[in-house]
């Protein structure tokens, strides 16, 4: 008679600490959202949180120039502002790196899907989970980019939890303009 208690306990301890996690989840995710629009890039703004095992935040980062690199107006436009900026991970990856933060164990979140270069870095510095935006494959530009970050991560090891929990609910208040390309949709 006590093992159905017993498992239902256990059952409770396990709801509840899923529940934790997605609580901690759509905060960090938020404010990933919110730290992207601090980017100054005129079609897509990407921010990133890193967590240690406590939910502190750690690092963080934006797409964006370089710190002191000088933001001429020509250099935000394609095809020149791919050489001149950094991924959002990249940025908090350097931050860390200048910051003597180490990474290892860290949890990623990100508001767009990290690209096969990002994805290296996820793994070169040891993070053992990412968090992301559910991915559009059929994204033109970045589709391919996609598929091969997941196929890397899965690979390594490193858990990957794709959040479906977003809605227009979700990022009320935020300007969603360049949140999947241009065109400011979900």
């Amino acid at each position: 008679m006590k093992l159905p208690t017993i498992v239902f306990n256990i059952n409770k301890k396990q709801k509840a600490e899923k529940e934790r996690k997605k609580k901690w989840d759509i905060r960090m995710m938020k404010a990933s959202k919110h730290i992207g629009t601090w980017s100054k890039d005129l079609s897509t703004k990407v921010g990133c949180v890193i967590v240690n095992d406590e939910n502190r935040i750690i690092a963080t980062g934006y797409n964006g120039f370089p710190a002191g690199v000088h933001e001429d107006e020509e250099r935000f436009f394609r095809p020149l502002k791919y050489k001149y900026t950094e991924h959002s991970e990249r940025n908090a990856f350097y931050y860390a790196a200048k910051e003597g933060i180490a990474l290892k164990g860290c949890t990623l979140y990100v508001d767009w899907i990290p690209c096969a270069d990002c994805a290296r870095g996820i793994i070169g510095v040891g993070l053992k989970r990412v968090v992301i935006e559910d991915p559009n494959h059929n994204f033109e530009r970045w589709g391919e980019d996609f598929k091969i970050t997941l196929t890397m991560l899965k690979e390594a090891g490193i858990e990957v939890e794709v959040f479906n929990e977003f809605d227009k609910e979700l990022w009320k208040g935020f300007d969603t303009k360049g949140y999947n390309g241009d065109s400011g949709e979900f």
